[in-house]
């Protein structure tokens, strides 16, 4: 469709139903990220938006399931490079030497698609019912110039936050 953009806001305004998860379970957001997203929710609300507040998402945490699949194919993926140049061995530190020579069986790898699959499935039946999602992605502001990561509560690992948003 070629819409112009007061065509294109009409028809999501509309006929498109959007949902809004002020937090999410697993990720910080700070409170002045939310309070904006929050008013622009309210103000989307009161221009006709179909918008429901929602509680949960239906699945538990975004990493898990395909942190664990994506680190098992990159292995396998950096196996294959080293097989092909063994000359790159040379150049592994370590500690990556020994990561690389860890042994996942097969029924590891599959059990790992399998949670993955899972996992999408879970996904995709949220957008089922919803076209869009609101929620305060920006799960941490900027921080101090010269600081390595923001400040984490004790329980937040360097792994489990990101600075970029999720597609």
């Amino acid at each position: 469709e070629n819409l112009s953009s007061t065509q294109l806001f009409e028809k999501i305004r509309t006929q498109y139903k959007i949902a809004f998860l002020p937090k999410f379970s697993y990720s910080p957001v700070d409170s002045r990220v939310a309070l904006v997203v929050e008013n622009a929710v309210v103000n989307l609300q009161s221009q006709g938006f179909n918008i429901k507040t929602v509680s949960t998402l239906g699945w538990d945490d975004d990493t898990e399931p395909t942190a664990d699949v994506r680190w098992r194919n990159l292995l396998s993926t950096i196996r294959t490079k080293l097989h092909n140049d063994p000359e790159l061995l040379k150049e592994l530190d370590e500690y990556l030497y020994r990561i690389v020579h860890t042994h996942i069986a097969p029924d590891e790898l599959e059990t790992s698609n399998q949670n993955k699959e899972r996992y999408i499935e879970k996904i995709w039946s949220f957008f089922r019912d919803y076209d869009f999602l609101i929620t305060p992605t920006v799960a941490v502001l900027p921080w101090t110039a010269g600081q390595s990561r923001p400040q984490l509560s004790e329980k937040i690992t360097d792994f489990s936050w990101n600075p970029f948003t999720y597609p």
